[in-house]
């Protein structure tokens, strides 16, 4: 049974308006909608995040699966954020946000463990 509709409900809208900022086939260009797309996408974003910094774990088992939901989040991102890297090496493109982005999710984990073994 899903307790957590609401972050599934934004998670999956954000995910919408990530798909409706990339503009796949160029769908829709005017530069005004992507604004406004940008707009809905930082907003989600942000809902999302509130509701991940909220939630509590109530018993071990749930604490348990959102540790493993942590692990799986982190483990995705870096994967695709490393291979957009190697994809952008080969293609010869030098976009520094890949690199940037990817050394801040590490950094966030590692600062994460360190303030989770002082704290706890």
């Amino acid at each position: 049974m899903v307790t957590n509709k609401k972050e599934i409900v934004v998670g999956l809208i954000l995910i919408i308006l990530l798909i409706a900022l990339i503009n796949p086939g160029d769908l829709f260009m005017p530069s005004m909608f992507q604004m406004t797309i940008l707009a809905l996408v930082m907003v989600a974003f942000a809902l999302f995040a509130i509701m991940v910094w909220r939630e509590r774990g109530g018993d071990e088992r749930d604490r348990l699966h959102r540790f493993i939901a942590d692990r799986i989040g982190f483990w995705t991102g870096g994967i695709v954020l490393m291979g957009a890297i190697i994809i952008q090496e080969f293609m010869h493109l030098n976009d520094p946000w890949l690199p940037v982005v990817l050394g801040a999710l590490v950094l966030g984990k590692i600062a994460g463990l360190m303030y989770s073994k002082t704290k706890y």
